[in-house]
């Protein structure tokens, strides 16, 4: 669909500043059903409500051009989970532990508290070191298509702010 047809739906909907105002919104003007993206029902209700706020204001923060090409694939609550080591070529680390990080779990955590590994990202050059420390976060993690490239953020403060 070419941007001025794009935009005309949008003027049939009553958003004259292209502007999403709700869910409804985003599937009625791009064809986009955010309830039915992989990972939404495994959210539990609180973290579905963020989803909801954040999907619109992503939507909201991006060109007509971007909004076109953008698909939502998937939508998940996980736990980052990085095995660091001590870094066996920075002999300059004396009075402090200079780090190196070995291993990169994600894992999806579900409503009921059930979890699925995601992602293991092995860094091949430091993986036979011992790992000194692990650094545990949690976050919705929301991937995209953006035409062909494939992307995914961190959304933060209630869904107001991601990277």
């Amino acid at each position: 669909m070419k941007r001025n047809e794009v935009e005309k739906i949008f003027q049939e909907h009553g958003l004259n500043d292209y502007r999403l105002t709700c869910i409804e919104d985003l599937k009625s003007c791009l064809g986009i059903e955010a309830l039915k993206v992989n990972g939404y029902e495994d959210l539990t209700e609180e973290n579905k409500e963020i989803f909801r706020n954040f999907i619109i204001n992503f939507f909201n923060s991006i060109g007509m051009d971007r909004k076109m090409i953008t698909v939502p694939k998937a939508i998940n609550y996980v736990e980052d989970i990085d095995s660091v080591a001590q870094d066996p070529d920075d002999k300059e680390c004396v009075v402090t532990v200079c780090n190196v990080i070995n291993v990169i779990v994600i894992n999806v955590i579900k409503a009921n508290g059930n979890k699925k590994q995601l992602h293991k990202y092995v860094n091949k050059e430091y993986k036979d070191l011992i790992v000194s420390e692990q650094y545990r976060k949690e976050y919705l993690r929301f991937a995209f298509l953006e035409g062909k490239s494939k992307v995914w953020f961190h959304v933060t403060h209630e869904g107001k702010q991601w990277y």
